[in-house]
């Protein structure tokens, strides 16, 4: 039954992100209860790939059938194609409807935890989500948020984690999944790793170019380093003078697209 809880947690975490929701349910009414209700619209935006996995759980679990792309959604498309889908259950909301269904084994639980943690660290850095609190990935005690309470529990029923009040700390359990997710490496996170290797690769720029990407306040700028990438890193020799400034392909930078958006995500 825990994997029914995470799924839940799952949802409700999309909820709050990317959900188009009915007149019927107020996202901020939904973060107070906890509850999902039947007939929830998710506007999927196709360039968003951090979203393909969670929307083809749900596929698995046949909480979702496809609709028409309401006209406001289409016209507030700037991103990219919208699939629209519709939670459609067997009761009233997501909970009611586990309780009767059960979770389909269809889905693989690494998978599905695995997605769940992604999406979940990840709040508080959607737009929509600026006042909700990730769910905590590093090693050590730490208090969890109180809206992922029916998740830890899940988790700590699992074997993932320990649960103490309003603190939790991961077992050894759950490092492979972290791992697979690059959310760890080694002992430590992996997005620390990242920081630190970006840092190292700061100080050994260019002075001129070092002046623009690092303000005075020391902190690096990512528009600007980016720029420095692009023009004035050689992935053979390393960082090129401004006068040897030639357009890289981006696949050749030290780091990826993706690990850039976790360098420079609010802690």
């Amino acid at each position: 039954m825990y994997l029914a809880g995470i799924l839940h947690s799952m949802v409700w975490v999309l909820f709050q992100g990317i959900a188009e929701v009915l007149p019927s349910q107020d996202v901020h009414e939904s973060r107070e209860s906890g509850v999902v209700l039947n007939g929830s619209i998710f506007a999927h935006c196709q360039n968003f790939e951090d979203y393909d996995r969670a929307f083809t759980i749900m596929q698995q679990q046949g909480l979702l059938a496809e609709i028409p792309c309401p006209e406001e959604i289409q016209d507030f498309s700037i991103e990219g194609e919208f699939i629209v889908y519709k939670l459609q259950l067997v009761a009233e909301d997501l909970n009611s409807h586990l309780d009767a269904t059960g979770f389909n084994e269809a889905t693989d639980e690494q998978e599905l935890i695995g997605c769940f943690l992604d999406l979940a660290r990840k709040l508080g850095s959607w737009s929509r989500t600026a006042d909700v609190a990730p769910i905590p990935v590093r090693k050590g005690a730490a208090i969890y948020p109180r809206h992922f309470e029916k998740a830890v529990i899940c988790l700590s029923d699992a074997g993932y984690c320990l649960r103490s009040g309003d603190r939790m700390s991961w077992l050894p359990k759950i490092a492979p999944i972290m791992k697979a997710e690059g959310i760890w490496s080694g002992d430590r996170l992996a997005v620390d790793q990242w920081r630190d290797e970006l840092d190292d690769l700061v100080s050994i720029m260019p002075f001129e170019l070092r002046a623009r990407v690092v303000g005075d306040d020391g902190q690096i700028s990512r528009l600007p380093l980016l720029h420095a990438f692009r023009y004035y890193w050689d992935p053979e020799t390393g960082w090129l003078d401004e006068k040897r400034a030639i357009p890289i392909d981006s696949r050749h930078h030290p780091f990826s697209q993706r690990q850039m958006l976790e360098i420079f995500r609010p802690n």
